[in-house]
């Protein structure tokens, strides 16, 4: 469901059980991004960027693009038993924060302008 504007999006985000992304096309996935650093685990096609996100178990979250079945079953299988998932979730999270920090880019950023 939309709700349009909303301030603050990661107390939004804590509060949802599963995201489901499913992308036909999808530049880098922030929303991936952002949900794995939430601990909230992402139902997402694999295309674009959004595999580099997933480094943990990705057979778990990622299904082919226009697959509704695939995203049906994960997402089932993630509702009923969230154990099956716990690990690898908590290493995605723990990734994504560190891998995708705005401290981290803010780093890089200032690296490539230092070296102009």
């Amino acid at each position: 469901f939309f709700t349009g504007y909303y301030a603050d999006i990661y107390l939004f985000m804590k509060s949802m059980d599963l995201i489901i992304q499913p992308s036909w096309i999808e530049g880098w996935g922030r929303t991936v991004c952002e949900a794995f650093s939430c601990n909230v685990p992402v139902i997402c096609s694999s295309v674009g960027g959004i595999p580099e996100i997933i480094k943990f178990e990705p057979e778990k979250y990622l299904v082919p693009v226009k697959e509704i079945n695939s995203i049906v079953e994960k997402s089932l299988m993630i509702l009923r038993d969230r154990n099956l998932i716990k690990d690898s979730l908590e290493k995605n999270r723990d990734f994504s924060r560190t891998e995708f920090s705005i401290e981290k880019h803010y780093k890089e950023v200032q690296e490539v302008y230092n070296g102009i």
